[in-house]
């Protein structure tokens, strides 16, 4: 009998301390996305230069063929003999390239956040946490709304200017050519590529912490959100010309602020709701 129940004892010990084991991955998982979130909110210096730059020098090269059947031929002759101007505009920079990737970060802050609430649920009571996260949320989703509007619309701005100056030919189209047409391809294909790959390790970190968390639907939803975001970029950034992956990552970058959007009002309604709950109780138990 006292044998069973030390071996009982045994295992309950060892149950504990693999869950504790468990509990570190969330902590990993926090870690990963604040990575993701920080590198695509603009992060300076993550694409080596010189990778950059056989990005830009593909893209220069390639220019000349893909541009010569759908511009006129004096436009195409000088893609030809590129000069100092065009060597200098495609230089390699220290920024991400483009709108789309940056944009991804109005979609992960939304993991980022909820993977927040789950990390602070493991510290503060439970009281605490119910009463408070439908005024965090509502707030945060606001400022995320708020954010990704204005986000959007400098994009727009952007994209009606590059369509506008694309077909002002011929001379709109030669400033179009020597401010846009070299966009760093190579670059955002390895920071996408970099990230992608750690939006999964933040997927298989969860599932190392708790199965519990692939029936959280909403917290699904957010890291597949991700996902999608992360392919629809990749998608618009390979279709087209060298020339006009540009206008097709400020495309990009209008359906990753929709879905963030999306998300944050579906946020707001979830909160207020939480909010509108939370103020009943006192008065059901009055009544």
């Amino acid at each position: 009998m006292l044998d069973a129940l030390n071996a009982s004892d045994t295992i309950d010990r060892a149950k504990q301390f693999l869950a504790r084991i468990r509990k570190l991955f969330v902590f990993v998982a926090l870690v990963l996305m604040i990575i993701v979130v920080t590198v695509e909110a603009g992060a300076p210096l993550f694409a080596p230069a010189s990778t950059a730059a056989r990005g830009q020098a593909r893209d220069l090269s390639s220019l000349q063929n893909e541009a010569g059947e759908l511009l006129p031929p004096e436009v195409a002759q000088l893609l030809a003999e590129p000069n100092n101007v065009t060597d200098q505009l495609s230089a390699p920079s220290a920024e991400l390239p483009g709108w789309g990737v940056r944009s991804l970060a109005f979609v992960d802050v939304v993991t980022l956040f909820s993977i927040l609430l789950i990390v602070v649920s493991y510290f503060a009571p439970a009281s605490w946490v119910g009463k408070t996260q439908g005024i965090v949320t509502l707030v945060f989703a606001i400022i995320l709304v708020v954010a990704a509007i204005l986000y959007l619309l400098l994009v727009i701005v952007d994209l009606l200017l590059m369509i506008s100056l694309l077909l002002s030919i011929p001379f709109g189209t030669l400033i179009y050519l020597f401010k846009y047409a070299f966009f760093d391809r190579a670059s955002a294909a390895l920071v996408i590529t970099w990230l992608f790959s750690l939006k999964l390790a933040f997927g298989l970190c969860l599932v190392a912490t708790s199965e519990r968390y692939l029936q959280n639907a909403g917290l699904v939803l957010a890291v597949l959100s991700t996902l999608v975001a992360s392919i629809i970029v990749t998608f618009l950034h390979t279709i087209v010309p060298g020339f006009l992956v540009s206008i097709t990552d400020a495309i990009a970058a209008i359906a990753v602020c929709v879905i963030a959007m999306i998300w944050a009002l579906l946020l707001i309604v979830g909160a207020i709701l939480s909010i509108v709950n939370l103020a009943r109780s006192p008065l059901n138990r009055l009544t």
